[in-house]
């Protein structure tokens, strides 16, 4: 989604997500940093914050691109690790479980090292997630909101006028013939009167 003030289309985002967009499995926390980096414009001067919530387990490459990005441009990214250590396993479409070339059913497990490293290196805060609690207030309220410089943005609605004459266009050059036949036969009767 966008960013965006408008809370009742980022819902129906939200609502419409789903595991089966994703048609290969696998995190690329590299790639969604990068993404995350796009939504900032390099003028703005002010204080800027990526969340990232994951295990921390990238499958696709290593995380230095984008937390050399994120330095250079002064963005903090706080990260959220959900999951345990001793890892789960990863469901698939079918209902059961994702396996490997051997048959083994794949676990995936939380990396807290990589994620407190890309706080750590970004200027942003790690934290465990608990028992289904995202902590997300905490972080908004506690590292973000504590020492990040607040500005706010503009939205407004604005009124444009379509242009739907065409509508009218066409009936109107109708008429417009058939008056000019009308006035062409009553001119055609007087010239007969008169001779």
């Amino acid at each position: 989604c966008p960013l965006t003030l408008d809370y009742q289309a980022f819902h129906i985002f939200m609502s419409a997500l789903s595991p089966d967009y994703i048609p290969v499995g696998g995190t690329d926390i590299n790639g969604a940093i990068l993404e995350a980096l796009k939504g900032f414009s390099e003028k703005d001067h002010t204080d800027k914050a990526v969340i990232l919530i994951t295990d921390g387990e990238s499958t696709e490459n290593d995380t230095k691109e984008a937390v050399d990005e994120a330095k250079r441009m002064g963005v903090k990214v706080f990260c959220i690790g959900v999951g345990t250590e001793e890892g789960v396993p990863v469901p698939d479409s079918a209902g059961g479980f994702v396996k490997d070339d051997q048959g083994k059913i794949v676990l995936t497990r939380m990396d807290e090292t990589s994620l407190g490293a890309i706080a750590s290196e970004t200027g942003g805060t790690y934290v465990r997630s608990v028992a289904g609690d995202m902590d997300l207030d905490r972080i908004y309220r506690q590292e973000i909101r504590k020492d990040m410089e607040q500005k706010t943005l503009a939205s407004g609605r604005q009124k444009i006028a379509e242009d739907r004459f065409q509508w009218f266009l066409l009936p109107a050059v109708v008429f417009m013939a058939w008056a000019m036949g009308l006035r062409s036969v009553d001119t055609g009767r007087k010239d007969r009167g008169k001779a």
